[in-house]
């Protein structure tokens, strides 16, 4: 009795481990995401930035 649910707790513990690897691996991947996003706006801005000063200066 006792080994069953020590066996049971073990797998439900395995599983939870797995789902948070699974839950942290996402969220990684959504800040790398969400950082390249913001990267590239950052970039856009800036170049558009250059541009007006650019025109300003002409």
């Amino acid at each position: 009795m006792l080994t069953g649910r020590l066996a049971t707790v073990t797998s439900e513990r395995d599983s939870a481990t797995a789902e948070t690897a699974r839950e942290r691996s996402y969220v990684e991947q959504r800040v790398t995401d969400v950082r390249a996003a913001y990267e590239q706006q950052i970039a856009l801005l800036r170049a558009d930035l250059e541009q007006s000063r650019r025109n300003g200066r002409e």
